[in-house]
């Protein structure tokens, strides 16, 4: 079994005609523009403050309160990668924490 693969098949013109357009020309247009600063400023205030720092440990608090000395990089930054850029390296991190589900865990043999 060739599974994920693909046998490159075409012809599925007939097939599409079945299935109504949900997405209009003009929508289409809104979804392709690049993004702006304005956005990522409403996004950044409508974030709650004290949740989820990052793996700096900066939660949304810092950047609400000293927007107007980090602001430009951090938008810069953002701008850029919302529109197409590559990812700095190291901005995709993931940091996985265990939580106990016991108030004192012990160590099982």
């Amino acid at each position: 079994m060739k599974l994920f693969t693909t046998t490159h098949p075409t012809g599925f013109d007939g097939l599409l005609e079945g299935i109504e357009n949900r997405v209009t020309s003009a929508m289409n247009d809104v979804l392709r523009e690049q993004y702006r600063g304005e956005e990522v400023i409403a996004a950044l205030n409508q974030m709650h403050p004290l949740k989820a720092p990052g793996p700096d440990g900066m939660n949304e608090l810092f950047y609400q309160t000293y927007w107007h000395i980090v602001g430009p990089l951090v938008l810069d930054t953002v701008l850029n990668i919302l529109n197409g850029d590559p990812l700095p390296r190291g901005a995709n991190l993931t940091h996985i924490v265990l939580i106990p589900k016991k108030k004192a865990p012990d160590k099982k043999k």
